[in-house]
């Protein structure tokens, strides 16, 4: 029987081995990126990482022992550093896959009017909750990512984008339910600290944390294109 221990690294495998096995494939052939990837995931993972350690020592969110490893790094359980390698492997790996095969179907206008509304509702939200650090802090650093998507007109990244989180929502929730505690364990893997967030939450997930993942892999998304266009014209 496996021990409880390794709750959190079974989902980091679950999430991360099938898209790598489908990656030698003739279909994807994604594994011809490992570069992008891995100098990606790394740049994007460092900042995340800072963030993690932080809001884990302040208690706006911590880590069960019942399901993690002993070993800490920083505050922060081995399998949550993973976590920060392969859910960016999963999901560049779709956004390449829909790239290749689904064509653009909304002008640029559209998507600048979608993305300005979101950047709006972050800002209010974020304002209006300061005191909320999961939110205010979540809220304010996607915002800037967008602002600066939308000032150096990214349309195309930020459709795939959109297009990608769709798709990968339902492995999300899945994911995120186990880890928050909506789904198999009796209780979470991740716990976070209702002071800090608004409280609203969709299979025990708290609303955040789906904004916070479209923050990861927008700027993973962001990071790995940029270095797939340099590696091609040098």
């Amino acid at each position: 029987m496996i021990s409880s221990h390794y709750g959190y690294l079974l989902v980091d495998l679950l999430c991360f081995i099938f898209p790598f096995l489908l990656s030698f494939t003739k279909w994807f052939k994604f594994i011809q990126y490992w570069r992008s990837f891995l100098i990606a995931s790394t740049t994007v993972a460092i900042p995340f990482l800072i963030w993690d350690s932080i809001f884990t020592r302040l208690s706006v969110w911590w880590f069960s022992e019942k399901y993690t490893l002993t070993f800490r790094i920083f505050y922060l359980p081995i399998e949550e550093i993973l976590f920060f390698f392969a859910i960016p492997y999963a999901c560049l790996f779709s956004y390449n896959a829909i790239k290749k095969y689904v064509p653009i179907y909304i002008s640029n206008r559209a998507l600048r009017i979608f993305y300005i509304l979101v950047v709006f509702f972050l800002v209010v939200t974020a304002i209006f909750n300061y005191e909320k650090y999961y939110t205010f802090y979540t809220f304010i650093f996607l915002s800037f990512f967008l602002i600066f998507m939308i000032l150096k007109n990214q349309y195309k990244i930020l459709y795939y984008l959109l297009l990608m989180f769709i798709f990968i929502l339902p492995m999300m929730i899945a994911s995120d339910g186990v880890l928050t505690g909506g789904f198999i364990v009796e209780s979470p893997i991740v716990n976070y600290n209702p002071l800090y967030h608004l409280g609203y939450r969709v299979f025990n997930i708290p609303i955040e944390d789906f904004f916070y993942g479209f923050l990861l892999l927008g700027l993973n998304v962001l990071v790995f294109e940029k270095l797939n266009d340099y590696f091609t014209t040098s």
